[in-house]
């Protein structure tokens, strides 16, 4: 389960940072499907490509938000 404290610190962070621990942690989880054993099963329900497309789609719209703010 995950700690109480990480979510509260998670729930302070910025949206870069925000952006930054999602990049983090999809990395961390594309490493790892490099290591199931053979024969096992792995679901992405959020690929590498998409996600990159994703996380600049989500800062082009942050700027425009800004430039009309």
């Amino acid at each position: 389960m995950i700690a109480r404290s990480l979510l509260d610190e998670l729930q302070q962070l910025n949206r870069e940072e925000k952006i930054q621990v999602i990049q983090f942690l999809n990395d961390e989880l594309s490493d790892d499907a490099d290591k199931l054993p053979k024969g096992a099963h792995v679901f992405k329900t959020w690929p590498t490509i998409a996600s990159e497309e994703a996380i600049s789609t989500l800062k082009r719209l942050e700027e425009e938000f800004k430039d009309s703010g």
